[in-house]
């Protein structure tokens, strides 16, 4: 195989997105590995990053190769929206990545090429309504069905969201850690911050709390940089649309966002309180008065069966 195409931690193509520079930090890599593919990696050094030549599937891209264990991981992180041709990206960028990666000579050789077995996983963020995991393949996309395809390609889809709940986040610290840290940017454009607000404040949260600290210690302020390359304007204008339309209660946008606010703030509390913590905290966590904390935490305990809308419904001004 080709030396080049191995990389070093200073190569700026892996680089691209927060989740391609989290996830090529190797003691990352191989605790994301070791939980996928159930193996007991505990020397990140046996994790060996590829670099695929340039080309279309890079820009602006969170896509990701590593080798360990006899298996090749291709990863990313993508948006629910985007994934019905996805088998057919991750095609086309396996064979750019052998084009890379392999000699003409090998291929010519009488010895048969050892490979590593690839494994696709794209990880989903930003959708709660959406299945914890799929299987997707490249046969679906074929106009004539076969049993057995001559060719296939196998994509399993995760969802990392927290309150999606996939047992993965458990089995694995870190994809749960970045999920954290993705989630709290997230629900911070749904309360109406805008982008760089919504990452600093995300970031910062995150960095009291020892969320993802390593990662953010290293890149410093590089890494609310990274987080808005990833989300671009228009993945932000997406999300935060869709999470307004999903309240069901827009009569306009302005309407629109400051229910969703409240309905948010329910959310927090609601999770706040079944991990024990009192009025006074979650208040200046929110940065709520501790009255409205106190009312709504009142309400959901004389309630338990109600859902959060209709804790909101009940609302009544303090």
């Amino acid at each position: 195989m080709k030396e080049n195409v191995i990389r070093d931690d200073s190569n700026s193509n892996l680089k691209s997105s927060v989740f391609a520079a989290y996830f090529s930090e190797p003691r990352n890599g191989m605790e994301l590995l070791n939980a996928l593919e159930s193996l007991t990696y505990a020397d990140p050094s046996g994790i060996h990053y590829l670099t695929p030549e340039e080309g279309w599937f890079q820009a602006g891209n969170s896509e990701l190769a590593f080798t360990g264990g006899g298996r090749m991981l291709v990863i990313s992180e993508e948006q629910p929206g985007w994934l019905n041709n996805m088998p057919v990206h991750k095609a086309i960028y396996y064979g750019r990545m052998m084009e890379s990666i392999l000699e003409l000579k090998e291929i010519c050789e009488k010895k048969r090429i050892r490979l590593p077995c690839p494994k696709f996983y794209v990880f989903c963020s930003g959708s709660e309504d959406g299945p914890q995991e799929e299987t997707l393949r490249l046969s679906d996309a074929y106009e004539y069905k076969e049993t057995e395809p001559a060719l296939e390609l196998v994509v399993k889809m995760i969802n990392i969201n927290p309150d999606a709940g996939h047992p993965l986040l458990e089995k694995c610290p870190a994809l749960k850690e970045y999920a954290i840290l993705m989630e709290s940017i997230r629900m911070n454009l749904k309360m109406g911050y805008a982008m760089k607000a919504a990452v600093s404040r995300g970031i910062d949260d995150c960095r009291r709390s020892g969320i993802a600290k390593n990662f953010l210690d290293h890149y410093g302020s590089r890494a609310g940089q990274l987080v808005l390359t990833q989300l671009s304007i228009e993945a932000a204008i997406s999300i935060h649309g869709n999470e307004e339309r999903a309240f069901g209660r827009i009569e306009g946008m302005k309407e629109g966002r400051v229910i969703g606010q409240e309905l948010l703030r329910i959310i927090l509390i609601r999770k706040k309180m079944e991990k024990g913590w009192n009025p006074e905290d979650i208040a200046e966590l929110l940065e709520t008065e501790v009255p409205v904390v106190s009312h709504i935490s009142k309400i959901i305990q004389n309630n338990p069966d109600f859902t959060d809308e209709q804790v909101l419904n009940t609302l009544e001004p303090v």
